[in-house]
């Protein structure tokens, strides 16, 4: 409610609004990720374009109000009818209230499920070293106020690495309070919880579908037998101060929101999980340096598509079998093929 009142007090007064915010943080993040990209020769974004649907006029006439928005800065986003939104994505909206819209955002897209792997490929390539473990400490230097090092453990026990800068983003759990300086201080943050699965669908969904805050992301196509199967990351942004749900929490919300999106689809459910992350009073993204070289982010979150790629595989072996999930694996290591 008080982000509502702030961003229509910005808005009117000719200030920077929260929504203008994120749209530059998402084209700044894509001009970032499209020259990576180029400098390592494999995808790390597909802008496939995005179909975004509003439930109802109130929905709508935000989504006018953002393609407005988008319009400033050079971004193609209008109202599709029933014919293109087959087109575009594959499916018809035929379950959705009369007052529903759909919209078609060029130039939108998704990061690629193993874009992870190859940041940290191209890391190794360029002489960056590796080393993997949980993070227990964070060492300065009380008299200078610079960072040190951190203590990290992995499977031999606690190590210790020198260094004089530290970029970490360390989850809704993280304890702030001997993070904070006078002069910068953590901002508040509390958890929220949604939930993250995967859904094969019995069509090739063409491009990513967001709706009233559930995503849906084509992660791989699988042709088996006589069909096309989508397999498609789910997420949700979920509750707003709860650390977390069951598991029949997120099983019904991705059941009622794929019968809207996907009414004369047959989809199977494959997993589901609560999936809970930190957030700001803008749900946007922000860095602060604690110290001189320690940097903090909070308050990002996602569509989950970073971890598709593992979690992927080990739903293809429910559908296919442990030979066909080898392969996926195998694929996805390889090049930027969605297609097994």
């Amino acid at each position: 409610f008080m982000n509502e009142i702030l961003y229509k007090f910005q808005k009117a007064t000719g200030l920077n609004t929260i929504a203008d915010e994120t749209i530059r943080l998402a084209i700044e993040s894509g001009e970032v990720m499209d020259q990576i990209s180029k400098i390592t020769g494999k995808n790390i974004l597909f802008r496939t374009g995005v179909v975004r649907v509003a439930y109802n006029t109130e929905e709508t006439a935000e989504m006018n109000e953002l393609a407005e928005q988008l319009a400033e800065y050079n971004i193609n986003c209008h109202k599709i009818d029933p014919v293109e939104m087959e087109e575009l994505c594959g499916v018809k909206l035929s379950n959705m209230p009369p007052d529903a819209s759909a919209w078609s955002i060029e130039g939108d897209g998704y990061m690629a499920p193993n874009a992870y792997d190859h940041l940290l490929e191209e890391f190794e390539n360029n002489g960056g070293v590796i080393k993997k473990g949980h993070l227990e400490k964070i060492l300065y230097d009380e008299n200078s106020q610079r960072v040190k090092g951190l203590i990290y453990k992995d499977k031999d026990g606690e190590q210790l690495l020198h260094t004089d800068s530290v970029y970490c983003s360390l989850g809704y759990e993280a304890n702030y309070d001997n993070m904070v300086t006078e002069a910068n201080h953590i901002e508040p943050l509390i958890p929220g919880t949604g939930y993250s699965g995967f859904i094969a669908a019995e069509k090739e969904i063409k491009v990513p579908v967001d709706s009233n805050n559930t995503h849906f992301t084509p992660v791989a196509y699988l042709p088996l037998n006589g069909k096309t199967y989508t397999l498609i990351k789910v997420t949700c942004g979920g509750t707003i101060g709860y650390d977390g749900f069951n598991a029949d929490h997120a099983k019904n919300s991705i059941y009622y929101a794929t019968d809207l999106i996907f009414p004369d689809v047959p989809v199977h459910m494959l997993s589901a999980r609560a999936c809970s992350r930190p957030l700001n009073q803008t749900n946007n993204g922000k860095l602060t340096q604690v110290l001189p070289g320690l940097s903090v982010a909070t308050g990002f979150g996602g569509k989950g598509v970073t971890d598709a790629a593992g979690f992927a595989a080990g739903n293809i072996a429910s559908i296919c079998g442990h030979a066909a999930a080898s392969e996926f694996s195998r694929l996805m290591a390889q090049n930027d093929s969605k297609t097994l």
